[in-house]
């Protein structure tokens, strides 16, 4: 599974989720069990709204 949000590509695996800005990876979770589409998603966007406040808050 692959999905781009705010710049940032996330990789979902059977048990992983790593996450790529720039091409560079800048963080990977091993999840506790099997990964499915539907938890990739709502993992995505929580990650994807926490990683793009903290990018904005390094801006200030």
């Amino acid at each position: 599974m692959e999905k781009t949000i705010n710049g940032y590509l996330f990789k979902g695996k059977s048990d992983s989720i790593s996450i790529y800005k720039d091409g560079k990876l800048i963080k990977s979770n091993v999840m506790n069990g099997i990964l499915f589409q539907e938890t990739f998603d709502k993992i995505t966007e929580k990650l994807a709204k926490e990683l793009s406040s903290s990018e904005n808050n390094m801006e200030l």
